[in-house]
């Protein structure tokens, strides 16, 4: 993997074939990914895919990713959640350099794929006291889920939660209706909230035209409470709803659609 320019692959529900050839100085891996409309599903063999995403607050948001040689970029950490991964060797430890503008940071972290699978890197920011001790909290969750397809009349959707801010940091996740009646996530029947930093697993919802809120527990302040745009969810389709920026400047629930 080590200087060598990311190649990325666009993966989708229904019935696909995935071919990735890599070559290195020793050897040409080829690896196969096939998902099929009845479920049948076999994993990328001997390598991983992985996608890096911006949770930091939108003007800020752009963050470009070095390998070993911190000359060429390897990729960019998505503005969106998209469907593009990059195949890299599991079960090995590499280095990586987060340039991020906004902050002049030039941060070195390692990653370690943990099997042949399909993985999320979500990039959080950290705010210091100081404002030179901030950095980056690299969050790690498995999509295996995302190549399940759904059944007729679901989608798939998934939160994450960028927002340091809300008040108490514990934040409900709605549809329709801003009410926890309607909360998307529930342990058992009792709806449950996610925090900063958490990342949900995917989970099955009615398709159709819907309006996503998040709201932080037990508060009446509006600024508490942030709705997305009307969002088509298409049958079958996959949805990550993201809570980024700052209660009170900036801060908004974006629906990408993968």
């Amino acid at each position: 993997m080590k200087s060598m320019k990311a190649r990325y692959f666009t993966l989708f529900a229904g019935a696909i074939a995935l071919s990735v050839s890599l070559s290195s100085c020793t050897k040409t891996v080829t690896v196969t990914q096939i998902v099929t409309k009845d479920s049948s599903v076999v994993d990328t063999i001997g390598l991983a895919m992985v996608r890096f995403v911006s949770m930091l607050p939108p003007a800020d948001a752009q963050i470009t990713i070095f390998d070993t040689d911190k000359a060429t970029p390897f990729t960019n950490a998505q503005l969106v959640v998209s469907h593009d991964y990059i195949p890299v060797v599991p079960n090995t430890l590499e280095t990586y350099y987060f340039s991020v503008p906004a902050f002049h940071w030039f941060l070195q972290e390692s990653i370690l794929p943990p099997g042949h699978s399909f993985y999320t890197y979500a990039l959080f920011f950290l705010a210091g006291q100081l404002g030179e001790d901030s950095s980056l909290d690299i969050v790690l969750v498995t999509d295996s889920e995302r190549f399940t397809p759904a059944p007729p009349g679901q989608c798939w959707v998934r939160f994450l939660d960028g927002v340091s801010t809300f008040s108490p940091n514990a934040v409900y996740l709605e549809t329709d209706t801003e009410d926890t009646s309607h909360s998307i996530f529930k342990s058992g029947n009792v709806a449950r909230t996610w925090s900063f930093t958490d990342v949900s697993p995917y989970v099955l919802m009615p398709a159709g035209n819907h309006i996503f809120y998040a709201d932080a527990e037990g508060t009446n302040d509006p600024e508490e409470k942030l709705s997305s745009k009307p969002v088509d969810c298409l049958d079958g389709g996959y949805y990550s709803i993201r809570a980024v920026g700052t209660i009170g400047t900036d801060a908004q629930l974006v629906v990408d659609q993968e």
